[in-house]
């Protein structure tokens, strides 16, 4: 039987002479009407003689197995998780359609997306003080006599590869800015700049050409070192 009460429907078992009572569990759609209809069977059979210890043996077990035929039917549902990349609304319509395509019975698919990977996570936020940490950093040098500068990365200390830049002057080993200075006979300007730090030996040779890009654009100078990536990231 189905009622409506408060704007709520109700189910409960319509007797008819031939009830035998199993059906009360499917049907009613509370406990407390399940209640009502298990008191009804208790009353029937002690109505018809009975024993009341037989009959408290049976809505023992009933009781048991509704209770586990409640548990099949709650973990029957297995949820299969899948992790996609997010992309705004491309990740949740591809996600629709895989739940279209797939629509497994008796599964319930979760979805789970992922950012992915942006430039501003390659940067560190956390103030460092120069004075204190002198390597792993992106640094800069620029030229006294033209708009020339020089962007370099180095995990060691920033002192001692500017001795090395500084030795190439003098025919020891190889330095972009060596090569700019006496081409052009020009000089350079030692003060260095600190650009960043990074520790991750990837990461800092591709702030390392990100930051060429960007002050080459940015601070009209004409960056002459040669980048560690290529990055396709600004058209």
């Amino acid at each position: 039987m189905i009622e409506r009460q408060d704007n709520l429907l109700s189910t409960y078992v319509y007797h008819k002479p031939t009830d035998t009572g199993y059906r009360a569990v499917r049907i009613c759609s509370s406990d407390l009407l399940l209640k009502k209809e298990l008191d009804y069977y208790r009353k029937t059979f002690l109505d018809n003689g009975y024993p009341p210890n037989v009959i408290k043996k049976a809505m023992r077990k009933f009781e048991l197995n509704k209770n586990i035929d409640r548990k099949q039917q709650t973990t029957n549902v297995d949820t299969i998780y899948i992790s996609i990349p997010y992309y705004c609304n491309y990740s949740i319509a591809l996600a629709k359609r895989i739940k279209m395509i797939l629509d497994l019975p008796n599964k319930k698919i979760q979805f789970g997306f992922k950012s992915q990977t942006r430039i501003s996570s390659l940067f560190n936020s956390t103030y460092r003080d120069k004075k204190k940490q002198n390597n792993n950093v992106i640094y800069q040098y620029n030229c006294l006599d033209c708009k020339g500068t020089y962007i370099g990365q180095t995990s060691r200390n920033v002192e001692q590869r500017k001795m090395e830049h500084k030795n190439a002057f003098k025919g020891t080993g190889q330095s972009r800015i060596a090569e700019h200075c006496i081409d052009n006979k020009h000089k350079n300007d030692w003060n260095h700049i600190i650009l960043a730090f990074e520790s991750n030996d990837t990461k800092r040779m591709i702030k390392e050409s990100l930051l060429m890009d960007l002050i080459q654009r940015t601070n009209d100078r004409t960056v002459y070192s040669q980048k560690s990536y290529e990055l396709n990231v600004f058209g």
